[in-house]
């Protein structure tokens, strides 16, 4: 049995898996662990080791971790090679499709694309760039413009709320659509912020979805057409938020490119380490 663990910015995934089968995935929050002391993870987190032959682990500081712990010898996976084969394998499980070529989009504080080449069961991971753009920037914008952090309270407010109030489209410039780009689409987001108006806090929350999905789906689009990509997997903690990834789906149909959410996406990392 592996033991895969994917150390995180405020959580640690735990999967189990045996003879290429994920058999249980946990997830530690909130933990007060000393992230660069593994045998510490173990004491604080109560997770069993028993029957485990090999612990891999990536994320976070987990690069500087000892090769072995409680007899059980160690592995350290590179961060983007956890995400491509994470990503694929999860699509594969669920698609059957094997080769290709593929863009893994792992969306946690901030968001990371990896370019995967599939060949004959042979994966080619390569990180190709991202963006700061995350849930760190839905958190951070919501607690400075909004005042809260409490996510189902946001998403209630971003329901209730209008991004067109704060957010410039394509029409409020020239009056039409453009191109392939029609009126109603985002040409600038708070660009309406910038002269006095009438809006809501709940219009300010749709404006924060709005600009998290719409610059992550955009960027992955692009990103995609880079590396002639016909797949787009999400994954990562975000895919969680079904708000913004929604906004994520819609870029992808107006520009015509297949984007999935694989069960399971938000563990991607854990999974393509023990993989």
């Amino acid at each position: 049995m592996i033991l895969s663990l994917d150390f995180g910015a405020s959580t640690v995934d735990s999967v189990r898996i045996k003879n290429g089968t994920i058999c249980t995935i946990k997830t530690f929050e909130s933990l007060d662990i000393a992230t660069h002391d593994l045998s510490a993870f173990f004491r604080e987190s109560g997770e069993d080791i028993t029957g485990i032959s090999r612990i891999r682990v990536t994320g976070g500081k987990s690069r500087i971790f000892p090769d072995e712990v409680f007899g059980i010898s160690v592995s350290k996976v590179d961060e983007i090679e956890a995400i491509g084969r994470g990503g694929v394998f999860l699509f594969r499980e669920e698609s059957g499709v094997a080769d290709g070529d593929f863009l893994v989009v792992s969306m946690g504080t901030g968001t990371c694309m990896v370019h995967v080449r599939a060949t004959k069961g042979k994966l080619m991971c390569r990180h190709i760039g991202g963006t700061g753009v995350g849930g760190g920037t839905f958190l951070g914008l919501s607690r400075e413009m909004l005042g809260e952090t409490d996510i189902p309270h946001l998403l209630e407010r971003f329901r209730r709320g209008d991004a067109r109030k704060v957010d410039l489209s394509v029409g409020d410039i020239v009056g039409s659509g453009i191109g392939m780009i029609s009126a109603d689409v985002t040409a600038s987001h708070f660009g309406k912020l910038a002269r006095p108006i009438d809006f809501h806090k709940n219009d300010l929350a749709a404006g924060i979805v709005n600009f998290i999905g719409q610059t992550i789906g955009v960027l992955a689009v692009f990103s995609a057409a880079s590396v002639q990509a016909k797949h787009i997997i999400l994954t990562g903690k975000l895919t969680r938020i079904e708000e913004i990834l929604d906004i994520i789906l819609s870029i992808g149909k107006m520009y015509s490119v297949k984007m999935v959410v694989p069960k399971n996406a938000e563990y991607v990392s854990a999974v393509g380490a023990g993989m």
